[in-house]
């Protein structure tokens, strides 16, 4: 299928329920299975012994002339040299009263189709478009095959066809976000700087490669590319990628930090680590405005592009408070504002820009810090209950950017400031467990206002 041929089928390894509906209901109606040598050719490496459908092991008739080499011990392929007649005579044979279904390729699916072979078509439509290959439909002689239409099953995810960026996907809201967005089925550029073969200064285990498969796990198509959102070329590179694979940019997530390890917790400017401060605003604010200054050209081809500007607290909640340390403080409410300014330079061009926080997000480092989980993070209630009352994971925010990118009126929000709670509340997604907290007003009204935990009324 060529580079990215695999997004044809992504959606079949998903969690989407009407996906797992239709694989599920047509797995099961298949008593067997016909296939062209060249199909079984490049998918017998993932196929393995047990075919295309998996435990079910429904048995499958190879079209080829001769058997070839290396065929898996103990699988389930018949080959048949004899043509496509004889190869639907044993499969018919071996079916009994389910169908029997001929899964290509191009060539196998047209000799059936050429001689009337073919009772019914089941297609499954992906909204991408490839500029060559063979087609389906083609090579059918003169004939007018008439159609029924038997049944449909619309889209049913709100960002089908949309090509996202998220800058700094390898952990936290990054990958929260991307994992989402592909949720909502959209294809999803991950980056960030630690991959399978190199780790940062961080030295955690977490990759850009994991993300995109959670991505394409989720239902959308997840392409991982590492990137030093600092050197401006490698920006500039991945810009020219996207548009060379997909065209088309509609969500930037501008979510690079990297700050964790450099801050020093209510340390005053004159005695914080200078260079570590410095650095702290080189990773939160240039990367941001790197990563802009290379990708909006892409996004604002069309109306509707939409750029979520990542940072910690809302604008209300940060401009009465200090955070951490000057540093971090400038860090945080500067991308706050430059979802302004950014949403005022895109306004001519119909697309949007907003700040989005997070709660107190479980991330990978903040589930470390509390000895716990994501499956078991409850238990940080014996360290601090507050976090076991509020706290909310990764994904809970990245539903937040996907509610913000499917929103048909989402300019009315240009340049402004808001939290995964707040938006919760009016979109009406949840998180993982279900549940909606609300973190920065539990913030307010509880924890800072030193009452003891208890998450009624906020989750």
């Amino acid at each position: 299928m060529g580079d990215g041929g695999q997004r044809l089928h992504a959606w079949a390894f998903g969690d989407d329920q009407r996906d797992r509906e239709v694989l599920t209901s047509g797995v099961g109606a298949t008593g067997a299975v016909i296939a062209g040598r060249r199909t079984y050719d490049t998918s017998v490496a993932w196929w393995g012994a047990d075919g295309p459908t998996g435990p079910a092991r429904v048995p499958v008739f190879v079209v080829s002339h001769d058997v070839p080499e290396g065929t898996p011990a103990g699988g389930v392929y018949t080959f048949v040299a004899e043509g496509i007649e004889r190869a639907l005579e044993q499969a018919r044979a071996v079916a009994g009263e389910k169908d029997v279904t001929v899964m290509g390729g191009a060539e196998t699916g047209q000799q059936y189709l050429r001689a009337g072979l073919v009772d019914e078509l089941s297609i499954h439509l992906v909204p991408v478009l490839f500029g060559s290959g063979t087609r389906m439909f083609e090579n059918l002689g003169d004939q007018h095959i008439q159609l029924e239409n038997m049944e449909v099953f619309p889209m049913s995810r709100p960002l089908d066809g949309r090509v996202a960026l998220v800058a700094g996907a390898t952990r936290g809201a990054g990958r929260g976000s991307a994992v989402a967005l592909g949720e909502a089925g959209a294809t999803v550029y991950c980056t960030g700087r630690t991959t399978r073969g190199r780790r940062s200064e961080y030295d955690r285990p977490e990759t850009i490669e994991e993300t995109a498969e959670l991505v394409t796990a989720a239902g959308g198509f997840g392409i991982a590319v590492a990137v030093d959102h600092l050197e401006a070329g490698e920006v500039e590179a991945l810009v020219q990628r996207i548009d060379a694979e997909s065209g088309r940019l509609d969500v930037l997530v501008n979510n690079i930090w990297g700050g964790e390890l450099l801050f020093e917790w209510d340390t005053p400017v004159w005695e914080h680590d200078l260079e570590k401060g410095l650095r702290i605003l080189r990773l939160a604010i240039d990367t941001h405005l790197i990563t802009s200054h290379f990708a909006l050209p892409l996004l604002i081809r069309k109306p509707g592009g939409l750029v979520v500007e990542m940072t910690d607290g809302t604008r209300e909640y940060n401009a009465e408070r200090y955070r951490v340390s000057a540093f971090y403080d400038l860090a945080k409410t500067a991308v706050i504002r430059l979802a302004f300014a950014q949403g005022e330079e895109l306004a001519p061009h119909g697309c949007t820009a907003v700040a989005l926080t997070p709660g107190w997000m479980r991330s990978e480092m903040m589930l470390d810090n509390y000895g716990v989980t994501e499956a078991n993070w409850r238990d940080g209630a014996a360290t601090n209950p507050h976090f076991a009352a509020i706290s909310e994971s990764p994904r809970f925010v990245g539903r937040a950017v996907a509610a913000l990118a499917a929103d048909p009126d989402i300019r009315r929000r240009s340049g402004g400031s808001f939290s995964s709670g707040g938006l919760a509340r009016e979109y009406g997604f949840t998180d993982l467990d279900g549940s909606q907290p609300d973190c920065w007003r539990y913030l307010v009204e509880v924890q800072d206002a030193g009452r003891p935990a208890d998450p009624t009324g906020y989750r």
